[in-house]
C-alpha cells in the first residue's frame, strides 16, 4: 500500500505512456486515420483490445462505400416515425458523435430523443445508438431536476467515465445551471461526498435524454440536437408489419457492420480534406460541428441543427408566455387608449379581489 500511494502521490511519471481510455473496438484519430491494430497507439494514448471481430476499414473510401455506409445507418431507423428528415439525420449524427468522439476536441451536445405519445421507441432508439457505437446497452438515470442533485450526479458520472450518460424519461422542464455546465466542458471539479477533497475528472461523455414532449429550458436548448418521433397512432406499442421485429438482437448481430459504418463516414469526410459545408459556426460545440454535423451534411444528409430551432421554438415556455400576454394586451385595449393594471383586474375578477394577491 504504502509504494502505490507513493507512486500515485508524485503525480508525474517519466517514461510511463499514459492511457486516455482502453478502446474495445477500431477507432478514428484525429487526422482521420483509424487504429485496427490491436496494442497500445502512441499517436492517442488509447489502449485497443478488440472485443469481436471488426471487418477491414478501407483507409481510403470511394463515394460508394460511404454512401452505403449512410443506407446501412439508414436501415436501422427504417421502422421509426421522424417528424421531420432532419431528425433522423440527428439520430445518425448521434451514433457518429459516440464513435467519433476521440477524434474532436471540446465538448458533444446533448441529444434529446422526444416523442408526441408515450410506447414510440424512444428508449428503444437510444439503446440502438448505444449498441452500435459501444457494443452493449447503456444503463439508464433518472433526471434529478435540482441543480444539486444534478451535480452530484454528474459527479459519479465522471468517476464512472461511462462513453454515455442517460436521463430516461424526463418529466417537466429540462436545464440546470448543473447541466448547463456539464453539457459545455471536458473537465469537471467537484467535491467527493463525504470528503473535503476536491477531484478534477475528465468528463467526455456524450449525453442522451428521453422523454414525452420534452420542455427545455432556453439555457439548455443551444446545448441540444433535437430527435423527435411523430407517430400518429394512438397506441403504437401494438404496431406490427417491422423490417426488424427484435431490433436489438439485430443490431447487436450487425454490430461490426454497423460501427465500421459510421467509421466509414467520418473517416471519408477527413481523408477528403474536411471540406466546409457552409454551415454557422455552433458555439461551444465547435469541434463537433467541423467533424460530425459537417460529415452529416457531407454524407447527403440534413443539417442535424436543423432540429435545434424546432426545439428552440417549442422549448423557449418564457417567450411564449411574454408572447401571449402581449398578445392578449393588445386585443385588451385595441385603441392603445392605455390601462390600469387595478382597472383591468376589477373588469376580469370584480372588485372583490385584491391586485396585490394576483402576484403571489
Amino acid at each position: 500500500g504504502w509504494l502505490v500511494n507513493a507512486v500515485e502521490a508524485r503525480k508525474v511519471w517519466p517514461g510511463v505512456r499514459p492511457l486516455v481510455t482502453v478502446a474495445t473496438a477500431p477507432f478514428l484519430r484525429p487526422d482521420g486515420t483509424i487504429c485496427q491494430m490491436p496494442g497500445y497507439d502512441a499517436a492517442t494514448g488509447v489502449l485497443y483490445v478488440p472485443i469481436g471481430k471488426f471487418p477491414t476499414v478501407d483507409e481510403n473510401p470511394s463515394p460508394e462505400h460511404f454512401g452505403t455506409a449512410v443506407l446501412d445507418l439508414e436501415e436501422v431507423v427504417c421502422d421509426f416515425r421522424f417528424e421531420r428528415p432532419e431528425h433522423r439525420s440527428a439520430w445518425v449524427a448521434s451514433a457518429l458523435t459516440v464513435v467519433g468522439r476521440s477524434a474532436f476536441d471540446g465538448p458533444a451536445p446533448m441529444f434529446v430523443v422526444d416523442a408526441n405519445v408515450r410506447g414510440a421507441g424512444k428508449g428503444l432508439l437510444t439503446q440502438t445508438t448505444s449498441i452500435i457505437a459501444i457494443g452493449r446497452e447503456t444503463p439508464v438515470s433518472s433526471y434529478p431536476g435540482d441543480a444539486e442533485e444534478m451535480r452530484k450526479q454528474i459527479t459519479v458520472a465522471a468517476l464512472m467515465a461511462d462513453p454515455i450518460i442517460l436521463l430516461d424519461n424526463v418529466e417537466g422542464k429540462l436545464g440546470n445551471d448543473a447541466l448547463d455546465r456539464a453539457l459545455t466542458c471536458t473537465m469537471w471539479r467537484d467535491r467527493l461526498l463525504g470528503k473535503t477533497e476536491q477531484v478534477r475528472l475528465p468528463l467526455r461523455a456524450v449525453w442522451f435524454v428521453t422523454g414525452n414532449n420534452v420542455q427545455v429550458g432556453s439555457d439548455t436548448a443551444r446545448r441540444v440536437v433535437h430527435i423527435r418521433l411523430d407517430v400518429l397512432s394512438e397506441r403504437p406499442e401494438d404496431r406490427t408489419g417491422f423490417a426488424h421485429p427484435d431490433l436489438l438482437v439485430w443490431v447487436r448481430s450487425q454490430r461490426p457492420r454497423l460501427y465500421i459504418a459510421c467509421l466509414t463516414i467520418l473517416s471519408a469526410y477527413i481523408r477528403a480534406g474536411s471540406p466546409d459545408q457552409s454551415v454557422p459556426a455552433l458555439g461551444s460545440f465547435e469541434g463537433w460541428s467541423k467533424l460530425v454535423r459537417n460529415a452529416c451534411i457531407w454524407a447527403g444528409l440534413p443539417d442535424p441543427c436543423l432540429t435545434r430551432q424546432h426545439l428552440a421554438q417549442s422549448g423557449d415556455s418564457v417567450h411564449e408566455i411574454l408572447a401571449g400576454l402581449i398578445a392578449a394586451w393588445i386585443k385588451y385595449d385595441p385603441n392603445d387608449d392605455g390601462l390600469v393594471l387595478a382597472d383591468v383586474v376589477n373588469q376580469l375578477w370584480g372588485s372583490t379581489v385584491d391586485p396585490a394577491s394576483l402576484t403571489q
